[in-house]
């Protein structure tokens, strides 16, 4: 078996779950997305504490969005303390919906490209 073949078994088995679970984008091996082996955490464990970490422009922040936003689509309740404004558009309304579509718009291109998500 390949280094890449291993790697993606490993991941598949590794993130396999029965229930519900939030798909958080896909692995990356040698800088190639591979869109078939999908990260997913487990909403029965969402209950505990986490930590984002990385450098800067490596998708924290967008991380934390779509935990948070897929959390909020699963009907549990999300509490963000941002102290830096990071997530500050991320519950308000904007006034019209073009400029909410834009704003759609650039946010699932960046995911798309950060996260390789299939939707």
């Amino acid at each position: 078996m390949g280094k890449i073949e291993n790697f993606k078994e490993q991941l598949i088995n590794g993130y396999a779950t029965s229930g519900d679970a939030i798909t958080i984008g896909a692995a990356i091996f040698e800088n190639e997305p591979q869109k078939e082996v999908q990260i997913k955490i487990p909403l029965k464990t969402l209950n505990r504490h986490g930590l984002i970490a990385g450098a800067t422009s490596k998708g924290k922040t967008v991380t934390l969005q779509i935990i948070a936003e897929n959390m909020c689509n699963a009907g549990i309740p999300v509490l963000l303390m941002d102290l830096k404004g990071d997530l500050s558009g991320i519950s308000k309304a904007l006034k019209n919906q073009d400029q909410n579509r834009k704003k759609k718009k650039l946010f699932l291109k960046k995911l798309l490209k950060t996260r390789c998500l299939d939707k």
